[in-house]
Formats: C-alpha cells, structure tokens, sequence
C-alpha cells in the first residue's frame, strides 16, 4: 500500500511564499516557542487542580468534568481551522489561536475566584476551559498547514517532527517554573505567568505575520481551493492514520490530564517539580532518535511508508509495556520510569502519524490533520472526566471525612530500658508493650483505620527477645531513616503521621552524631512527619537535644513549644482531638488573625451490633421502601368488604411567633422558617469582652471547643499578636463574647471564649440561653426563705468533702460495658479460653467513697432527714389501663 494520495492539483501558485533559509528559522524559533507555550498552559491546569480542588471543595467527578471540558472545545475546531488554513494562509488562524488561548489563560484565575462561591461555579470554569481548548484546537491544524505551504515536501517531515519537541519544552516548563511559583507564591502566579509569556509571544507572532499578508492576498484572488472529502474519506492510509493517532492522543492526553493528581494522591511525599519535569525529560531525546532513526531507514531503501509503520510500531511497544508494568509498581521511582517511557514513545510518534498529513496529501494537510486530531480527541472526554469516579464516594469518604492516622514507635533498645524498676517489677520496654496493647485493642474495639507499628533500634543483631538490648551504639540516625522509608512506602492518604521515640535516657553522642540525627529530624519537616520524644522512669531528664529534635520536626518555634507527656500523647493517639477549621479571629475593622478551633477529645462509644446471615456470616443491610398504590391492591384480600379510602394530603403546619412584631404575630410553615437565617461568612468575630464568672461551666450547652493560634499562618507576627491577646485576657481575668461561625450558610453562635495560657488556647464555649435551661426560680426561692446556714452544718459538709478529694481524671474510668465487649470479641477472634469478667473501675470507686463517709451518714440524716428538702413534687396522674 502507498503511502501517497493524489489530492493535489498539478498547478501548486503557494510555491511563491516557500520560506527562504533565514525565515525557515526564525519561524521555527517561533513556531516552537509557540508550540512550548501552548503545552505549558495546557499542562498548567492538570498541576493545579489539585491545589485550587481542594481549596474550593471539588470532588474528584467535578476535577474530570474541568479536565474533560478542554477536550470538548478542543475537538470543535480541528477541522474548520484546518480547512480555513489551507485556503486562506495558516499565520492568519495561526494568530487568532494564540490571542485566543493566551487571553483565556491570563484570566482563568479572574474567572475561578469571581465565581467561587456561586453553585455553578465547576459548569462556568468548564465553559471557560473548553473555549480555551477550542482556541488551542486551532493550533496545530494550522501550523501544519502553514508548514505545507511555506516549505518543500523533503523539508516537511523532519521540521514537523522537531517542533512537536516544544511539548516536552512546555510540560518542563510548566513543570519547572509552575512547581516553583505554585510552591513559594500561589495557584493564580501560575496562571499569569505562563499566560503573560503566551501573550508576549503572540505580540511576537504579530510581527512576523505581517510581510505575509500581501503575499497571501494577491495568490488567494488567484488560486481556487476545494477539498475532495469523499475521496480523503475513502482511503485506507487515512484511516490506518486516523486509528493510530487516537489511539496515541488516547495515551498521551489522559497521562497529560491526570498524571498530577496520580502522584499527588499516591505518593503525596515526592515534591511537586521532581513530577511534573522528569518523567517530560524523556521526550526530546525519543524526538531526536525517532527522526535519526527514520532518516536511517530511509537512507537504506525502504519507502516512506515502511519507515513510518516501523517508528509507530516502535511507539506502540514501548507504551504498552510501560503501561501495563505500571499497574504493578510500588515503588515512585519504579512509576516514574514507566511514565518517562510511555512520554517517550510519544517522541517516535512525532516523527511517524503524526506528520502522515504532509506525506498523504500536502495541500490539505491542515484539514486532514484536523480531522485526526478530532477523531482522537474524543475517547479523551469521556476518560479523562470518567477517571476513578466509580470509587470517589469511598475515597471522599475514608480521605476527607475519615480518620485515618499513622503513628510508628520508635523503640530504644539499649541495655537501660531492660533494667527491671523494683516498685513496678517491670523493665521500661515491658511497661511499653503493655501499654502498645492497650492502644491496640482500643482502636480495634473502635473499628478505626489507623496504622501502627512498632520499630525497635538497636547496634548488633537480634535472635531474640533478650539479645534485642544493645550495650554499645545508640543508632537513632540509621532508626529515623527507616522510619522515613516506611512512611514513603505508605500510598494511603493520612491525616496525620507521627513518630514517637520512646527511650529512658540520654545518650553520650558525639556533635557530629548529634548535627546528623538533627537534620534528619528537620527532614521530616518537608514529609509532614512529627516527632515526639517520650522518656520512661522517673528519674529521666527532657534533655535539650531532645527538644531541638522535636521542635525542627514540628515547624514550631521556641516560644509556643511544650514538652509532650506520656498520658496527652497516648490520649492523642487513642482518642485524637482534630481540627476541625481554620477562621480568622476579627478583631476590628482591618485587623485579624488566624485561629485553629479543635476539638476537645472524642466521646466513648461502645461496640455496634450488626446482623448476620445465618448461611454465609455477611452483614445484613436494613433498608425501607414504600409500596405503590397496586402492590397494596393486591396484597389486600379480593373478600374486604372495606372500602378504598381516598389519599389525604395533610395541610401544612404553620407556627406563630410568640412576641408580636410590629404588633402582630407573624405565621411562617416550616419551610419557610428554614429559609430565614442570618449568612455570615465563616469566621469569630469580637463582640466584647466581660469578667468570667464563678460558676461559668454551670451550664453544659452541647459540646466545647478548643481555640489556639494557627501555626501554618502566613500573617506577619500572628502569634505574637494571639500570646499577647491570651495573656492579657487571663492576667485580667475576662474572657471574650464572640460571634462564631463554623462553615459557609450555618448557624451563627453567641459563644465565649475563655482563656488558658496553660494550654495555649481559648475554650470555645456556647452561651446559655434561658430557653436552654431548666426553670429553677420556685427553688431557689423555697431555699431562699429558708433559716441561715449554721456553723455546724458548714464544718460537716467541709470534713465530707475532705474525705471525698480524690484525683478524678475521666480517662481513669473504664467503661465496664466496652471492657466486656472487647474481651468477648478477643474470644471469638482470637479463640481464647473465656477469662475472669472484667474489673468495674466505677463500681469500685463507688464503694471505696461509701466507706470513706460510712461513719457521717447518720450525722447528715440527723441533721437534714426531719427537715423538708424543697418544694413538694408534684404527683404524677395514674395511667388508665383501659386508656
């Protein structure tokens, strides 16, 4: 089969407007500086989405319908601009595309944050990315076009396949420069960059433009143009190329859309440049190798055609292989050299399909390249917007509502933590596995998602439990390392990664050990790693190498750090407190800070029951449907003498307020009732500020939060502004009255926020309201006219109270009901013998307070019993059995 179809006419008046050598080159400059921006911008919005997606609240389906968006636009004018190109002169079109795409580009972060907070927000950044595909539709058609006309046909294919080179440049250069300004400055730099550059090349495109435009319009008065569509359609070279090139842009445009949001996702560690530049650099070369390559073939003996299905065949194997030995990789560096391979291919693409529309008709070359780029472009809609939409709802689920941590102990060794203390008879790496246990089985009561592990460091190797404790060395270097490696391993998304050394002494290093183990610890830095120091026994010192670990770890300067106890780190790992926003705290009129509200601990919950199948031991679903009007005729008896009743719908309650406003009561139904609300943008803001009271936590109003200062903040000096506003407020005694709104169109809470320099923080308290709290006044008043206390009855009630101070933490208290769970789930999981029942803690403690004041119950009821204890109750009216 022939490569060549004879479309052409045999008089050809565009050979007048052949470039001379010195313009063949400064259009190719331009002409790859062109084509090196096209593919900047075009890659600029796969390396951002994921950023502004999380920072607008995009799911993953509306991240694919942004992506895919560009591919509908895209495919729109493939094949009018080539076929205008052929007739009318390709510059021409050549710089309507660039204003087009560079203008769209420049603005995109306009059109992003003037339409974020409407609900179609995703629908007008889609529309405004697909007009932007379908200026850069324009592009190539028409380079191609322009190429045909301007150069002879030995000159075509290799100057063709070197400007398809500027893709690579573009991805590197969105790679390079994208990753730095996204890193140090933000998502919208990168869009100005690169569009700003796109429109100072169009500017430059102008200028080069204009000696053809006389040229061009004397020839296109002269010379005739039509387009043999039914001949072009008819061949089979033309579809051969068709196929080829969409099963190419099937590969190459999906890796393009989301190969970002995969390393973001799946190895989240690996800095952003190091993946948006590497696995671009395999292109230029493959280029280069493809066009050496072909000409070589050539130079032998084979036809054009033979050399083209060689280098494409090239192309398809390499890809194929890279991909499916990709689905099976672990490792980054092993994904990464996958994709540098299936990025390469493309390169021997360029200098096969891709410049077949020279090869098959010359002349046309603008509308038949058109016309494959539309073809390949449409399985690129539905698979770039279709990508792993199928488990977004559980990967929303476990990645942005769950609670998923990773916490890995870091376990000293040496021969000191096997030392047996005489008090507990117990060594520090016994009392530690005793208390590993314990975190264990609470998170796998709870059903949590967490990870684990236990690392144990030592000098020499180990055979066994006793030979772990090392005499020399203290290898915390070589421990951090691995731990590091094992995080990096993890492709799971996590809130939170922790690293908890547990040791019982200082070692004797030497500074430079010393200046290693610290960077290492600062490294952890850049992974989002924290490191806590826990030190066992009594007589173990928080040393101040310990602290420097913990503070380069944590991205935390020196004033606002605390030493971490055992008894808050376990808790933080059982039952972990969360932020759960980040607002800024107004304190007036061009003046805020930014404030971090957490949670102040995590309710105990016991075991759920869950219903299984008798047959096959899986979990039962309940679910409810409703009937329509014919299953209930016919599940009805035939014999019912009763007749149909008529469907009523009920009227709609309406509620009437209990104040008149503007003298009367006002009626609403309970949907528009939900419609009145105050919208006040998410944030605290200052109301004024009071004494706290006495009996501040009187009342209980729903659950309390925890208000510090927000470390990650970029405003200048605000922590010393928040140290300075919490010292002063809890030298002074006041607390602050606020206005506190959580989330976008919720509700705005009176709260007050009630300082504690121990803790670096505010409580964020609700504000009782009368209707929130029961009617105490006709006790109050009973009690009131009572007789005055006597000295008596205040000397018991202090020795009462002597006896009854204990030291009541809510975390000494097991719950007896989860303790026995816990062990009956241990024995069937674990088939155990069944043990003793569980110790109940509360019972216990119950009957140590009743010993301790068995003695002054008699004084108590001599005192009070003959005496009326309140207002009489009133009595509760008997219940009818008939009723």
């Amino acid at each position: 089969m022939q490569l060549q179809i004879s479309l052409d006419t045999p008089s050809d008046d565009r050979t007048a407007l052949s470039w001379s050598r010195r313009e063949r080159q400064k259009w190719f400059l331009s002409l790859l500086c062109g084509t090196c921006m096209i593919y900047a911008t075009r890659t600029s919005v796969p390396l951002l989405i994921p950023v502004v997606s999380q920072e607008k609240n995009w799911s993953k389906s509306d991240s694919g319908i942004i992506l895919s968006s560009f591919f509908w636009g895209y495919t729109l004018t493939q094949v009018a601009s080539g076929y205008i190109s052929d007739k009318i002169g390709g510059q021409r079109v050549l710089w309507i595309s660039a204003l087009g795409w560079s203008a769209t580009t420049f603005l995109m972060p306009e059109i992003i944050e003037f339409f974020s907070g409407d609900g179609t927000s995703v629908l007008l950044v889609a529309a405004m990315r697909m007009i932007n595909g379908a200026f850069q539709g324009m592009h190539f058609p028409s380079m191609i076009s322009l190429i045909s006309q301007r150069l002879h046909e030995a000159e075509r294919a290799s100057f063709f396949s070197l400007l398809t080179s500027g893709s690579a440049l573009g991805t590197l250069l969105t790679g390079s420069l994208g990753s730095y300004l996204l890193e140090n400055y933000n998502w919208m730099t990168v869009f100005r960059a690169l569009g700003g550059m796109s429109l100072a090349w169009t500017a430059l495109l102008s200028y080069h433009t204009l000696p053809f435009k006389e040229k061009t319009a004397s020839i296109k008065s002269t010379t005739g143009y039509t387009l043999p569509w039914s001949k072009l359609l008819s061949q089979p070279p033309f579809w051969s190329c068709v196929i080829g090139h969409a099963c190419q842009n099937n590969c190459f445009f999906v890796l393009l859309s989301w190969m970002p949001t995969y390393f973001h996702d799946t190895f989240p560690e690996v800095r952003g440049w190091v993946v948006n530049m590497v696995p671009w650099l395999s292109m230029l070369p493959c280029t280069f190798l493809g066009k050496a390559l072909s000409e070589e073939i050539i130079k032998t003996g084979y036809s054009v055609t033979v050399t083209r299905k060689t280098i494409q065949t090239i192309c398809f194997v390499i890809e194929i292989g890279s991909l499916l030995f990709l689905v099976k990789v672990e490792s980054f560096q092993s994904a990464i050299l996958c994709l540098a391979l299936v990025i390469g291919g493309s390169g021997f693409h360029n200098n096969a399909i891709a410049v077949n529309p020279s090869d098959l008709a010359p002349k046309h070359s603008g509308s038949v390249f058109g016309l494959m780029n539309t073809v390949g472009a449409i399985p690129e809609m539905a698979l770039v917007q279709d990508y792993n939409t199928d488990g977004e709802d559980d990967l929303q689920a476990s990645q942005w509502y769950g609670v998923r941590e990773a916490t890995l102990f870091l376990v000293d060794a040496t021969q000191k933590m096997f030392e047996v203390e005489p008090e507990t008879k117990l060594s520090h790496i016994q009392k530690f596995f005793k208390l590993y246990k314990q975190i264990l089985r609470q998170k796998l009561a709870w059903s949590m998602q967490d990870w684990m592990g236990v690392v144990l460091f030592v000098k020499s190797g180990m055979k066994g439990y006793q030979s772990m404790k090392s005499e020399d060395g203290y290898p915390l270097h070589d421990a951090l390392t691995y731990a590091m490696d094992i995080f990096l391993k993890i492709k799971t998304v996590l809130t939170k990664r922790r690293i908890v050394l547990i040791t019982c002494h200082t070692p004797q290093l030497a500074d430079d050990e010393k200046h290693r183990i610290r960077s290492k610890a600062a490294s952890l830095k850049d992974l989002d790693i924290k490191l806590y120091v826990i030190g066992l026994g009594n007589n173990w010192v928080h040393d101040q190498f310990y602290k420097d670990l913990e503070m380069l770890s944590r991205k935390t300067d020196i004033d606002v750090y605390r030493m971490t106890s055992l008894v808050d780190l376990v808790q933080q790992i059982k039952a972990p407190s969360k932020n759960i926003a980040r607002l800024s705290f107004q304190v007036c009129d061009g003046l805020e800070i930014d404030l971090v509200v957490r949670t102040l601990g995590r309710k105990r919950r016991c075991l759920q029951t869950k219903s299984l199948s008798k047959a096959t031991n899986q979990v039962l679903s309940r679910s409810t449907y409703f009937k329509g009007e014919e299953a209930y005729r016919k599940d009805s008896d035939s014999d019912s003498e009763e007749p149909d009743l008529p469907f009523v719908i009920p009227e709609e309650v309406n509620l009437e307020t209990k104040k008149s406003i503007g003298g009367m009561k006002l009626r609403f139904t309970q949907k528009e009732l939900h419609r009145i609300k105050h919208i006040h943008p998410p944030a605290i803001k200052i109301i004024g500020v009071r004494p706290i009271p006495d009996d501040l936590f009187r009342y209980h109003i729903k659950r309390k939060y925890f208000v510090r200062a927000d470390y990650g903040s970029t405003r200048k000096d605000n922590l010393l502004f928040f140290g300075a506003l919490l010292n002063k407020c809890a030298t002074q005694g006041r607390m602050i009255v606020c206005a506190f709104t959580m989330r976008m169109n919720t509700q705005t809470n009176l709260c007050y926020m009630i300082p504690n320099a121990e803790l670096g923080g505010f409580y964020l308290s609700r504000i009782a309201f009368q209707g929130d709290i029961g009617d105490k006044s006709e006790a109050l008043l009973h009690y009131d006219a009572q007789n005055c206390v006597t000295d008596k009855q205040v000397a018991l009630w202090k020795k009462a109270i002597d006896r009854l101070d204990v030291n009541y933490h809510p975390y000494m208290f097991k719950s007896y009901k989860l303790e026995c769970q816990i062990q009956m789930v241990e024995k069937y999981a674990l088939d155990k013998e069944p043990g003793s029942p569980p110790i109940d803690i509360i019972e216990q403690s119950f009957l140590k307070t009743y010993k301790k004041t068995a003695d002054l119950v008699p004084e108590f009821k001599n005192m009070y019993i003959s005496k009326s204890d309140g207002p009489t109750k009133a009595k509760r009216a008997r219940k009818n059995k008939e009723t």
